[in-house]
This record gives structure tokens, C-alpha cells and sequence, in this order.
């Protein structure tokens, strides 16, 4: 998506030169001027010249068109901020991402973005506020990010103590796909369904938190590569073999990406995500539907498939 800036340049000059406090108002004079150049074409040639008729109404011609063309130009500016509020809320609503809406016009368009922003940032301040209290995700029931990133910080103490642990940065692949087609109810209830697959999966030490979005983290204690292979797999086919059925009566198999790393002793939360996040990023890069482990490299280690 292109910059603020980028996106309702047309409409940041148009709210400076003309009629800066209402939108209606510019709306009506654009399209008043553009829908009638034609006839004042018309008329300042027919006074000068009443003689060639047929060039006079090629000349109208010309001027409708341009005419048309014209507020088609201006009046798309104008809704550049509307198709930008939109886009802004479509991001906070699948991805979880805050918006910078521009704040400082005037005018009842530039009033609608700045209240968007204002309710978003306080709807993310509470938001924080209630999770920070709880410690859990309203939605998975799983731990938040604050959490989460407590308890890495937590299990990376415990190496000292001989114990070894893995993170593991899964995400649910294609939730924006699933919003679009079938509602942000309905993608609710598959990263809930991924959440509750995980946790069935899992031992008491172990712990999953969602990190944002359709993003969670996963941390396991004393398992070899090979054992949590196998906890994955099993994630994979009981994601595939999802009870979800779409609104027009269609099961929907779902699955997921995942990056896992072994934790370090020197590692902090941040230092262990990232490392587990771009071993993610790899995986969708190569197709999704599948986990690779950090230590490896080859392409044919990720797990794609049964």
C-alpha cells in the first residue's frame, strides 16, 4: 500500500486551494464546473463564431470529455482519504497493524481520519490495558505477548539448569484469504481452532502465547528435533482434518507455517523471536505449509505435505 502522502496528494492540494473547511461543498463545485464546461465552451465560440456550426459542436464534444475526464480526476482525489480509511481498518483488522492516518485537515473527510485514529489508538490502549491485567489472550485463551515474552525470558533463566528448550514461531497461513471470503468471525474461530490444536499437543511445561495477528509462539523443553517433528506433524494433519465448516457448508482444512530454533543461554526473547522469525520467514518463502528447523538449510527439510 502506498504512503499517506502518496495516496491523497491530489486531495492535500485541493483541500488547501478550495474551500478548505467543506468537503461537500468541493465536491459539488468540481463537479458543478466539470459537468458544464462543455456549454460555456459552447458558448463563448458560438458568440465569437455562429458561422461553423460543425466545428462548434466538435469543440463541445471535446470540452465534454475533457470535462468528464477532469472531475472523474478530482473527484478520485477527494475519496483518496475514504479508500485509505478503509485500507487502514482492513490491516488493523486482519493483521493486527496500527495505522498513522494523517490528523490535521479540517474538513469533515479529514475529521473522519482523525477520529478513526483516535479510536483505534484508544480501542489498542485498552486493548493493552485489559491484557496486560490478565496476562491471556481474550481470543486463544492462550498467553499474551507480554506474557509470552516473560516466560522466554524465563525459559532462557532456566537453561543454566541443564534444561534444554525450543521456540517455535508459528503462523496460520493465509487468515486474510479467510476473512475476505467468509468474515473475521469466521477467521476467529480458525486461529482458535489452531490454538486449541497446539495446546492439545503440548505438555504441562510447555507453553504457546499468540504474539499478534496470526502469529504465536510456541516454547518446548527436552524434546529432540525429531520428537517435536512429530508434535508437528500431527499439528499439521489435525489442521487439515479441520472440524471448521464455511458458511456455505464446506469443511476447511487449514494450515500453518512455522520457524523453530533451539534456545540459547545467550539469547534474549527478542534475539531467540528473530531468529525463529526469519527461519519462518524461509518457509513461507518457499510455498508455506510447512517448518524447518534453524540449524538446517536445505530447501528439502522443510516439510511441505503428509
Amino acid at each position: 500500500m502506498q504512503s499517506p502522502k502518496q495516496n491523497i496528494g491530489l486531495y492535500d492540494w485541493l483541500s488547501k486551494s478550495l474551500l478548505p473547511q467543506n468537503y461537500l461543498a468541493r465536491i459539488m463545485v468540481i463537479a458543478f464546473v466539470g459537468t458544464h464546461l462543455p456549454l460555456l465552451a459552447l458558448l463563448v465560440w458560438g458568440l465569437s463564431d455562429n458561422k461553423n456550426f460543425a466545428i462548434i459542436l466538435l469543440v463541445a464534444l471535446c470540452a465534454t470529455l475533457l470535462g468528464a475526464a477532469g472531475t472523474l480526476y478530482f473527484l478520485n482525489g477527494l475519496l483518496s482519504p475514504i479508500r485509505l480509511v478503509s485500507n487502514a481498518l482492513e490491516e488493523y483488522l486482519d493483521l493486527d497493524k496500527m495505522p498513522e492516518l494523517p490528523t490535521h485537515y479540517r474538513d469533515e473527510v479529514g475529521r473522519l481520519m482523525s477520529n478513526v485514529q483516535y479510536a483505534l489508538d484508544q480501542l489498542e490502549l485498552k486493548s493493552d490495558t485489559l491484557q496486560k491485567s490478565s496476562g491471556t489472550d481474550p481470543l486463544t485463551q492462550t498467553y499474551n505477548r507480554l506474557s509470552g515474552n516473560n516466560a522466554l525470558g524465563a525459559a532462557i533463566e532456566q537453561l543454566q539448569n541443564d534444561k534444554i528448550a525450543s521456540i517455535v514461531v508459528i503462523d496460520l497461513d493465509h487468515l486474510k484469504r479467510i476473512n475476505d471470503a467468509y468474515g473475521h468471525s469466521f477467521g476467529d474461530r480458525a486461529l482458535c481452532y489452531l490454538a486449541d490444536t497446539i495446546k492439545a499437543q503440548i505438555r504441562t511445561d510447555d507453553w504457546i502465547a499468540r504474539w499478534g495477528g496470526d502469529e504465536f509462539v510456541l516454547v518446548l523443553f527436552n524434546l529432540s528435533p525429531e520428537k517435536i517433528r512429530e508434535r508437528l506433524q500431527v499439528i499439521k494433519q489435525k489442521l487439515r482434518e479441520s472440524h471448521l465448516i464455511t458458511p456455505d457448508q464446506v469443511p476447511l482444512p487449514l494450515t500453518y507455517s512455522a520457524g523453530i530454533s533451539a534456545l540459547r543461554p545467550t539469547d534474549t526473547p527478542n534475539s531467540a523471536f528473530e531468529r525463529a522469525d526469519q527461519t519462518l520467514y524461509r518457509v513461507k518463502k518457499n510455498g508455506r505449509d510447512g517448518f524447518l528447523f534453524t540449524e538446517n538449510t536445505e530447501p528439502d527439510l522443510v516439510a511441505v505435505g503428509d
